[in-house]
């Protein structure tokens, strides 16, 4: 524990657990991924990573200042501080009563323990995302501080739709052909919504079995699959299915909840068929999300272009091209990747070249 006057940095624990979530419900910096929860899915993940917790608080006392989510993954590369493997960690969260320039002092703390903490696990580099989501980055933030610490920018972009209360206006703002597809299949699929009320074990086994059987493969750990289940039991995110009138599945679209905003997470469905699944169960969620009083929707991260320093492939082009046919804004995803190795910084840059 690393002593600053009267504030310390105070490495997580379990015993952290419930305070960790209260902050994060009242920190307007904070949204789903900072919570307890993905913090948990992000420590099973990717079980070969051997993942290692190593977030940690800012306090004054008893009373929590600042929270910094950071978890050390092994890679074939070397060490990294990410998220979930493919996720970027997300940003640090202050209590909304300080001062701008008291939570700039945090920040300059918790990044100087950052790199301490990177110094000492051998980390490659650490990589950091402004969750946009959250109420401090969705309505205020228009800067990328993360440049500020050595960060290499690395910002993408995400497409937010505000739902308005009538669900007509939301499909106008939907491309042309997209509300083809919704009326010329609306007598011929079922949409169906699970979550906290409705979700069982049935069900979710469905969803599973089609995740398998669309990949090819099990791409992640069973006990993911028994989070996902228990966040929907919680609340905290819903499936959307879409069946034949018989009731066969085609497909599920995962969606996350919290602090009445929603994120789509994934997707799957029945490789043998050719109907537009994908789409038709983003519309059932879109009418799920105006029903329950949900104010935005976040698509999920765009890739539309090759960038240096950022993974990119033709597939994530034609999903980002698929996400924005559903209305909403762009906005600005700022993200950074800050690199402790030169030599591998190098062959980052290089594998976009």
């Amino acid at each position: 524990m690393i002593i600053t006057k009267k504030m310390e940095i105070e490495q997580f624990t379990d015993k952290n657990r419930k305070e960790w979530d209260e902050f994060c419900l009242k920190s307007d910096d904070a949204w789903f991924w900072h919570t307890i929860n993905f913090m948990d899915f992000s420590m099973e993940y990717y079980q070969n990573a051997n993942p290692v917790n190593r977030s940690f608080l800012i306090r004054n006392g008893k009373e929590i200042l600042a929270i910094f989510p950071l978890i050390k993954e092994e890679r074939e590369e070397g060490n990294i501080l990410s998220y979930a493997s493919v996720h970027f960690t997300p940003n640090p969260c202050f209590r909304n009563s300080d001062s701008e320039d008291f939570k700039k002092k945090l920040l300059i703390m918790g990044m100087k323990e950052i790199d301490r903490i990177a110094q000492e696990e051998k980390c490659k580099e650490c990589r950091i995302e402004l969750t946009p989501l959250s109420k401090e980055h969705l309505h205020k933030l228009r800067y990328n501080y993360l440049m500020d610490f050595d960060f290499f920018e690395t910002s993408t972009v995400t497409q937010i739709i505000k739902i308005d209360q009538n669900i007509e206006k939301v499909k106008q703002n939907i491309r042309k052909t997209y509300r083809h597809i919704f009326n010329n299949y609306k007598d011929k699929v079922n949409f169906n919504i699970y979550d906290y009320k409705n979700i069982d074990e049935e069900t979710f086994l469905k969803y599973k079995n089609m995740h398998h059987k669309d990949a090819g493969r099990i791409t992640r750990t069973q006990s993911t699959f028994r989070l996902n289940f228990e966040y929907i039991k919680e609340g905290k995110s819903f499936l959307s299915e879409v069946t034949l009138k018989n009731g066969e599945p085609l497909g599920y679209s995962l969606f996350y909840l919290y602090k009445n905003c929603a994120l789509y997470g994934s997707a799957c469905s029945e490789p043998s068929s050719n109907l537009p699944i994908s789409h038709l169960a983003q519309w059932g969620a879109l009418q799920y999300l105006n029903k329950i009083g949900v104010e935005y929707y976040d698509t999920s991260n765009q890739f539309p272009s090759v960038q240096l320093l950022q993974d990119f492939d033709d597939k994530k082009k034609q999903i980002s091209f698929f996400k924005r046919g559903f209305g909403g804004e762009l906005h600005q995803v700022f993200r950074g990747r800050k690199f402790y190795d030169k030599e591998y910084f190098k062959k980052e840059v290089l594998k976009q070249l």
